[in-house]
């Protein structure tokens, strides 16, 4: 678990990003949804994370969870509806 002291906002998120990112590809795909869930808490989040977040809870076939992220896209990143 990273440990972030006083950083800001934009390093978290940068952090959770790539680390999203690096156990993607090692195919630790349990730990790339935790970052992944983590990155999406703010209202920053690049499309990549929300992209990522509901393809895995698709594939889970975690609708109920699904069902969050897109209402929670709807209210943080509504132009990734579109």
């Amino acid at each position: 678990r990273p440990d972030f002291g006083d950083t800001g906002d934009a390093i978290r998120l940068s952090t959770y990003v790539l680390l999203t990112g690096c156990y993607a590809q090692t195919n630790d795909i349990e730990k790339a949804y935790q970052y992944v869930l983590k990155g999406t808490q703010f209202s920053e989040a690049p499309a990549q994370l929300w992209n990522s977040r509901l393809a895995e809870e698709l594939h889970r076939k975690n609708y109920a969870a699904a069902v969050v992220t897109i209402e929670q896209m709807g209210s943080k990143r509504p132009d990734l509806l579109n």
